[in-house]
């Protein structure tokens, strides 16, 4: 414990202008962010217009943007409408004194479709809400930063930062005394995982806090409430047709559960962390292998954020390539990351046209954490340093 102490305070002492600019970018980012935030209104007129712009395509237009690709994105705007036109409904209608006549009149028709409306219904009526909470505010927005903003700005600060967590040693040599000492090496590379393991942790409370109260200040916390479903399980349907904009993916009855949307941020901040953790790994090994700094960066840089936009755009091209690619993405990490609201609510697995649970989420980070830092240990154990 007394050497990671010691080389923790080495790591700030040498990062703490990084360090300082990270904390500043991530507030001013956070502003900006907050001072954006669109009213579902907004939204909807928004996602209205760009549903027209769509469909006023001519055809050489939809032939450049590519046939797949067009059906897919008016389908999603589609989608989006019905959804905030039904989030609209429910809260200029909510009436909290008819939600158990709702529940009962649903229930009577024992139709698997009303299952969502029914549990939500009762979610409603179990916390008691009120229509004030039901309207996003800012605990809701915080939520939004952290699920889609902050992994790349995260994977941006991080590789930065740790890179050169043993890359850089080699430049002023300072590796080469600390193995002369009475240090085990095993320690050396473990203590500097656990720094690097903590300097993220760090920066992911940190940033949640600050998105959290940012918009909170800014927006307000009514909808502490808010209700955010996940969990959901689906099973491979071969009856239903794979194409680019449906999945054989079915939804499996009552897996799917309601919680309050800051208990949802609480699990969305550990799919974070331990996501985060296997990237650090992989950081770890790269900065093992690598004598210079610059090309320990540089090669992060190109693996992890280039592997990561190619899963993203691979898991957004449509659910045919996104189940053609998705043997490769779902083993990476860094999927996880970028796509960690699909993994909270459950709904990864229709992408990937796969199961994929929270569980299996755990398993393939830990799997690359006990293989980058075993690799890790093992490379700079057996390096020669003279």
């Amino acid at each position: 414990m007394s050497y990671i102490s010691q080389e923790f305070k080495r790591v700030l002492l040498k990062k703490k202008i990084s360090l300082i600019v990270t904390f500043v970018f991530i507030i001013i980012f956070g502003f900006v962010t907050v001072s954006r935030t669109q009213t579902y209104e907004e939204q909807l007129n928004q996602s209205k217009g760009t549903l027209y712009n769509f469909k006023a395509m001519d055809k050489a237009e939809i032939i450049k943007t590519g046939i797949s690709r067009y059906s897919k994105d008016i389908a999603e705007n589609e989608k989006l409408i019905v959804d905030l036109e039904s989030k609209l409904d429910k809260i200029n209608n909510y009436d909290k004194t008819k939600l158990d006549a709702k529940i009962i009149e649903l229930e009577k028709q024992d139709d698997r479709k009303n299952e969502y409306e029914i549990n939500q219904l009762k979610y409603d009526k179990q916390y008691d809400l009120e229509t004030y909470n039901l309207v996003p505010k800012g605990i809701y927005k915080s939520f939004d930063m952290l699920a889609t903003f902050f992994p790349v700005l995260f994977l941006f600060i991080i590789i930065i930062l740790l890179s050169d967590i043993l890359s850089g040693e080699n430049d002023p040599n300072t590796i080469k005394l600390l193995v002369t000492k009475s240090i085990s090496r095993t320690r050396i590379i473990i203590s500097k995982f656990v720094v690097s393991i903590f300097l993220s942790v760090s920066i992911i409370i940190i940033s949640a806090i600050t998105f959290i109260l940012e918009a909170g200040i800014h927006l307000g916390f009514s909808d502490y409430k808010l209700p955010f479903d996940i969990g959901s399980r689906y099973v491979l349907d071969t009856a239903i047709p794979l194409t680019t904009i449906s999945s054989q993916m079915s939804y499996v009855s009552e897996s799917r559960h309601f919680l309050p949307i800051w208990s949802a941020l609480i699990i969305l901040l550990l799919i974070l962390l331990i996501s985060s953790v296997s990237i650090i790994s992989i950081i770890m090994f790269i900065s093992t292998i690598s004598k210079n700094p610059l090309i320990s960066v540089v090669t992060n840089l190109i693996l992890i954020v280039g592997s990561g936009a190619w899963c993203f755009l691979k898991l957004t091209s449509g659910y045919l390539i996104a189940a053609q690619y998705g043997v490769v993405c779902k083993l990476l990490p860094i999927t996880y990351m970028i796509d960690n609201i699909d993994v909270l609510s459950g709904d990864i697995s229709v992408r990937f046209n796969n199961s994929i649970s929270i569980f299996f989420t755990l398993m393939v980070c830990l799997f690359w954490i006990f293989i980058m830092m075993s690799l890790s240990t093992y490379i700079f154990a057996k390096r020669d340093f003279d």
